[in-house]
């Protein structure tokens, strides 16, 4: 799986989320305490200092970046992984943005914005899910991404079919979020990526039992000989 379009773009965001933190360097005061952690109203809860607060997430990102890089090479079922391309590009790029838009929002809340975090970080989730879901579909087993239970790592009938569902399920939560964050708040979508998220991880799980028990393959390996 050809990997330069995501790296090169991930390095990107990452020099951009790097020059912003540098940009604000000295418009924040050193014993300045900022918002970093937000609750389901919005609201900040947790603070740090501004070293921390400017420099944790894209170091986070340059990590995340380096780690995604090398999964394609230590991927057991790497070809597997390459027909996947598509869904674990998307995921990729859509994780760095993601992280890339909540260190945008600390870096405005610290210089004092009408911006919170919190706010901006919930739609982009959103879009996230809705795009991860439709990928979702169309993957192959594999190691490191998607519904890997026991039942979908050793079934592909069941991992083509608990992932088809999950996609799906996973389009409507971003969808019902997105709405929600535009047109109610930004608790009410928390709570229900929240509570979606959850319900979704227990649907894939017992779906890809529910599958596996299905699959054709397994019924006639399970045959003894004659």
């Amino acid at each position: 799986m050809t990997i330069r379009w995501p790296l090169m773009m991930s390095l990107v965001v990452v020099a951009a989320m790097a020059a912003l933190s540098a940009w604000a360097w000295p418009l924040v005061p050193d014993a300045a305490r900022i918002a970093v952690h937000f609750d389901m109203n919005g609201a900040a809860n947790g603070f740090a200092g501004k070293q921390k607060a400017l420099t944790v997430l894209p170091i986070l990102a340059l990590g995340l970046t380096v780690l995604l890089s090398i999964i394609p090479r230590i991927e057991p079922r790497r070809f597997n992984l390459a027909a996947s391309a598509k869904f674990y590009k998307a995921a990729w790029i859509g994780g760095i943005v993601t992280v890339a838009v909540a260190h945008a929002g600390i870096v405005l809340g610290a210089l004092h914005a009408p911006v919170n975090a919190s706010h901006l970080i919930l739609p982009v989730i959103a879009v996230l899910f809705m795009v991860i879901g439709n990928y979702m579909g169309k993957t192959r087993s594999n190691f490191f991404a998607g519904i890997r239970t026991p039942w979908t790592l050793s079934s592909e009938y069941s991992w083509e079919k608990t992932h088809r569902l999950t996609g799906r399920l996973f389009m409507l939560l971003g969808a019902a979020t997105l709405v929600a964050a535009i047109t109610v708040s930004a608790k009410a979508a928390g709570e229900i990526m929240t509570g979606g998220i959850l319900a979704s991880a227990l649907v894939g799980a017992v779906a890809s039992y529910v599958f596996w028990r299905r699959d054709p393959l397994r019924h006639s390996s399970d045959r003894m000989p004659e």
